[in-house]
């Protein structure tokens, strides 16, 4: 028997094992415990986060073809050269030396250029009539409902402006499709981070989404080289500052969720390291949710039962390594290139109204 053979009969038995054991845990966990938590979830006012992660299986978004169109737009000749070059400048660094490797390096000059050169914020637009881009005659007077075209590209909202210069009527569909998104390059956090995450999937990375109850998106990839997931705020050209929030914006922060293609987790203790607002529900009770709603989402993309156990059973692993991660501070390797500031993305009003402005 040749050594492959043994190896797979040897990985199907411990699968059997493990689907086994974890069969019976599922079964003990249907009680009215867990009625009872599931129910304190959908009633709460994290119940939008769980439509998040069902929405995000039902219609992905990161398709091979949005991908192959990030490929045909983002300048790579510019960020694998940049790339090239920060690399090479840590390795005659030995204090430095093998702290990123290139593959992360790649992440952080994307980072520069999807900011810099790619990506514009907008706290009003400007008029499509009269070009006048002065925001203080531009004035929000509410909102409208979405057009057939704007619905098809997931703008669920669209915000209505005036122009005094010329009194047009300015719309602004919030959009959530990374395709349209690489047209426009234009919108507020949710944009900025739909797109990049389009981005980070077309260099082949496994990037995952960060949301924060309180109304800030990220992004979160995984480093092959520091075996962690790696914080990104394409808004901020942040790197690996899981604290920019708590320390540098001074936001006041209740829970924060991470959801990849399938699987959603809790990664508050990562993100919430001071002044952390009253929790909605106790601890076990979001454990017990997360574990039913993981598993929903793994038999949702499961073609067998086979496929579902095994699935699981990768999916206890990542916990368990996850667990360990959320455990120690991060190593933020890269905070010499940004220190922890308040707030630089949006107008000085709008972070002061939203707490972000550092004070």
């Amino acid at each position: 028997m040749e050594c492959k053979e043994v190896k797979d009969r040897l990985v199907t038995e411990y699968l059997k094992i493990e689907c086994s054991r974890l069969d019976r845990r599922i079964r003990s966990l249907k009680n009215p415990k867990v009625e009872q938590a599931l129910l304190q979830f959908k009633n709460s006012r994290l119940a939008h986060m769980r439509k998040a992660h069902l929405d995000g299986i039902r219609n992905p978004q990161y398709t091979d073809d949005a991908i192959f169109q990030a490929l045909e737009t983002m300048d790579l000749d510019h960020i694998f050269e940049k790339a090239g070059s920060l690399y090479n400048s840590q390795q005659q660094d030995e204090s430095k030396k093998d702290s990123l490797d290139e593959t992360d390096f790649t992440v952080v000059a994307l980072l520069d250029w999807f900011k810099n050169d790619f990506f514009r914020w907008v706290n009003k637009p400007p008029c499509p009539v009269c070009r006048s881009e002065d925001e203080s005659r531009i004035r929000m007077v509410g909102s409208a409902r979405p057009t057939s075209e704007e619905l098809s590209y997931g703008a669920g909202v669209v915000e209505v402006f005036n122009c005094d210069h010329c009194s047009c009527a300015i719309r602004f569909p919030r959009y959530n499709d990374p395709r349209k998104l690489l047209r426009t390059r234009a919108g507020r956090c949710g944009e900025w981070n739909n797109c990049f995450l389009l981005c980070l999937k077309a260099l082949g990375l496994k990037a995952r989404c960060v949301r924060n109850v309180e109304d800030h998106v990220w992004s979160e990839y995984y480093s092959e080289h520091l075996k962690q997931w790696v914080h990104l705020d394409s808004c901020e050209n942040a790197f690996d500052q899981p604290e920019l929030y708590c320390k540098g914006w001074g936001k006041k922060m209740s829970y924060c969720f991470a959801f990849d293609d399938t699987l959603i987790e809790d990664v508050s203790a990562k993100y919430i390291t001071q002044g952390r607002l009253p929790k909605m529900l106790d601890d076990e009770t979001i454990r017990i949710c997360l574990y039913f709603f993981n598993q929903e989402a793994l038999k949702m993309v499961s073609e067998n039962t086979e496929a579902f156990y095994s699935a699981l059973v990768k999916y206890h692993r990542c916990l368990s390594a996850n667990r360990k991660e959320n455990g120690s501070r991060s190593r933020a390797v890269n905070a010499s290139l940004t220190s922890l500031l308040p707030r630089q993305s949006g107008s000085a009003s709008w972070t002061s109204e939203r707490g972000e402005n550092g004070l």
